[in-house]
């Protein structure tokens, strides 16, 4: 089951995700590696959708998605991803365990976006 302080982050997303993430938190908690639900990091609105793709383009930042939540629609959108990311400092660090990460989200049956063209290293989402 998920902790309840990860579970809040994830209101409204698909229950079969919510299982997965808390699945995969758990069995990287075993192993030592501390991680949480970012942030915005499970379900988006439109308007959040639009402000995070604004980013680097007509707002400063770095750019953080390529779905625009209209044309391109996010999986977060529809409650079925999640972006999760390492407690402490530097949450989005390289020095991280991103591969470990990304083959525990995978053995719980989601999709990684670490093996994208373009990684999301956060990312892992309900197969389509």
């Amino acid at each position: 089951m998920i902790p309840e302080q990860h579970r809040e982050r994830l209101g409204g997303c698909h229950p079969n995700l919510v299982w997965r993430i808390g699945c995969v938190i758990n069995e990287l908690e075993g192993k030592g590696i501390k991680m949480m639900v970012a942030p915005d990091g499970g379900l988006r609105t439109l308007r959040k959708q639009k402000a995070l793709y604004a980013l680097g383009r007509t707002k400063p930042g770095k750019i953080v998605t390529y779905a625009d939540g209209v044309k391109v629609k996010s999986r977060h959108q529809s409650g079925r991803a999640a972006d999760c990311c390492f407690r402490g400092p530097h949450p989005y660090g390289e020095e991280h365990p991103w591969n470990t990460y990304g083959e525990t989200v995978e053995k719980w049956g989601l999709v990684w976006g670490g093996r994208w063209k373009s990684p999301d290293r956060p990312h892992a989402e309900l197969k389509p």
